[in-house]
């Protein structure tokens, strides 16, 4: 079942056809489900699949289900009207665990966001009453305390943030770059 008609793929932002006979693996499959008004965001695109799969969520109508991984919850303003996340585990420096109040509150907080929409709605999967009983503990609870990473526990993210900060434009002078210094954690 196609989501887009006829004439909304005509008016799609890019020619797919552009992207050669034999284009990188992620951008093969997203040539078959773009057409369809599907689309999917994961840490392993390339920089031309992301901006293709961000281009058409933010056009609206043209991708109408963009399937993700949770790392789009953090640092890619990409708001939308539902979130569903389907699994209560969640993959950190500690392996699969379940999933902790801020992260879930960073995932779901992309559906419905102030001046874009008047509401959201964030759907949580669980498997077992065991599952639902800590899914809503989970969301009850405070979020967990922020603590800043830029120090002795990852001796680069420092370094990291500033280059980030000047590559994007945040930081193009040194009191740009000091202001944005203060404003992290």
């Amino acid at each position: 079942v196609a989501l887009l008609s006829e004439l909304e793929r005509a008016m799609w932002p890019l020619d797919l056809r552009q992207l050669g006979d034999e284009p990188p693996p992620s951008l093969q499959a997203l040539r078959k489900t773009l057409p369809h008004g599907v689309a999917f965001h994961h840490a392993g695109l390339d920089n031309e699949a992301r901006e293709l799969v961000e281009m058409g969520f933010r056009r609206p109508g043209t991708v109408c289900v963009l399937c993700s991984t949770s790392t789009l919850s953090a640092g890619v303003n990409l708001p939308c009207s539902r979130v569903v996340i389907t699994s209560c585990q969640d993959y950190g420096d500690k392996g699969w665990q379940f999933l902790k109040s801020t992260r879930y509150r960073q995932m779901s907080g992309r559906a419905g966001r102030t001046g874009l929409c008047s509401q959201g709605e964030s759907i949580l999967c669980v498997e077992n009453d065991t599952e639902k009983r800590k899914a809503e503990e989970m969301m009850r609870a405070l979020p967990e305390p922020l603590c800043s990473h830029l120090g002795e526990a990852a001796p680069h993210a420092l370094c990291r943030f500033v280059l980030d900060a000047v590559a994007c434009g945040q930081a193009s002078d040194s009191s740009r770059l000091r202001q944005a210094l203060c404003c992290t954690l």
